[in-house]
């Protein structure tokens, strides 16, 4: 009678426990909605491509710098580049004190600079030729030598 006290109670027990869980599996559930949160930057961006070294022909009075200046690049809606120029004169690498000036052109109209704005810089299709203008009263001056000369181009993003 020990073994089947046992065994009652383990049969007990059992239908106690298959009971508990079919309880649980019917107690309704309420489901809340959780949210992740993603995040991220794309940051802004260009590339400046700048002229090329250009040889300047004597007695040229205007010379294409070799390529063009172009910005290409993405940036927020709200975002320009700006690129501006500095020319340094030509100086004769054989006489310190003999120089050549020039005026930084684009068509008619003096250089500083120029601003790309989104639109353009995603087209990439803005692209600006300058040019070299030295006066012939320049060149009547000018002492023999090689010259040298640079045209500093600087970029920001406002």
């Amino acid at each position: 009678m020990r073994n089947e006290g046992k065994n009652m109670k383990r049969k007990t027990l059992a239908g106690i426990m298959s009971l508990a869980v079919i309880a649980a599996v019917a107690v309704p559930v309420h489901a809340e909605d959780k949210t992740t949160e993603l995040n991220t930057n794309v940051p802004s961006k260009y590339e400046l491509t700048i002229p090329m070294t250009t040889e300047i022909d004597f007695n040229t009075l205007s010379t294409d710098l070799n390529g063009t200046l172009k910005v290409t690049g993405n940036v927020q809606s709200n975002q320009t580049v700006t690129v501006s120029a500095t020319k340094h004169i030509l100086e004769n690498q054989d006489n310190n004190s003999a120089e050549i000036d020039f005026a930084l052109k684009q068509g008619t109209s003096d250089f500083s600079s120029a601003t790309w704005n989104e639109t353009e810089l995603r087209a990439g299709t803005k692209e600006i030729t300058l040019s070299v203008v030295i006066e012939q009263s320049a060149w009547d001056n000018a002492k023999a030598g090689n010259y040298t000369g640079s045209i500093v181009f600087t970029v920001e993003l406002k």
